[in-house]
C-alpha cells in the first residue's frame, strides 16, 4: 500500500471510533473491541450526552480544549500562528521505531486535517521539550454545538502494523 495513504486506514478507525464513544486504549479490565492499543467502543454516554473521557497515555498524552469542555468560537483559534493554539493535542515519541511526526494523524468532525496547509485552516507542530503539540487552526471559528476530535498513532512505514493509539475527545463550542 502506498505510504501517502496509509492515515487512510487509522482515520477509518478513529471515524468509527468517534461513533461510538471516546478513549485511548481499551480498558485493562474489559474486553477490547478493537485491534490491540486502540480504544474500546465499550462505555456508556456519560451526563451531558458526552461520550466516556479519553484514557490519555503512551503517545498522545494532552488534549485541547479538554474532553467535556464549553469554549467561546474564539478559542477555537490561536492567538498567533507561532504558538500552539486551537484544537491541539501533545505526544511523545517513547517507544516509536524511527520515531517522526509522520507517525500522528488528526480529524476534526471525521475530516482528516493533519496536511499542513488545507481549505478548513492551518496544522502546525511545535516542540515541546523532548516531545510535541500538534495544532488545528481553523480558517474561521468553528461553529457553535459538539465538536469531536480524533488524533491517532500509526507506523507510517508497516501499512499492516494496527493502529497504536487513538484518542478521541469532544467539546462544545458556544
Amino acid at each position: 500500500m502506498d505510504s501517502r495513504f496509509r492515515w487512510i486506514a487509522g482515520l477509518a478507525l478513529a471515524g468509527a471510533l468517534v461513533l461510538g464513544a471516546c478513549g485511548d486504549g481499551s480498558d485493562d479490565d474489559a474486553t477490547p473491541t478493537t485491534a490491540p492499543g486502540t480504544s474500546s467502543t465499550a462505555g456508556a454516554t456519560q451526563p451531558g450526552g458526552w461520550a466516556p473521557a479519553p484514557r490519555l497515555r503512551d503517545n498522545i498524552i494532552s488534549v485541547t480544549p479538554a474532553h467535556a469542555s464549553t469554549v467561546p468560537a474564539a478559542q477555537t483559534q490561536p492567538a498567533s500562528v507561532n504558538q500552539p493554539g486551537g484544537i491541539c493535542f501533545e505526544v511523545t515519541m517513547t517507544g516509536l521505531e524511527n520515531p517522526n511526526l509522520q507517525w500522528f494523524q488528526f480529524a476534526l468532525d471525521g475530516v482528516n486535517l493533519t496536511a499542513p496547509s488545507n481549505e478548513q485552516g492551518e496544522f502546525t507542530w511545535f516542540q515541546k521539550g523532548e516531545g510535541f503539540i500538534g495544532c488545528f487552526a481553523p480558517a474561521k471559528a468553528l461553529t457553535a454545538g459538539r465538536h469531536t476530535a480524533a488524533a491517532s498513532v500509526q507506523n507510517p512505514n508497516s501499512a499492516t502494523e494496527p493502529t497504536k493509539q487513538v484518542v478521541s475527545w469532544q467539546f462544545d463550542v458556544q
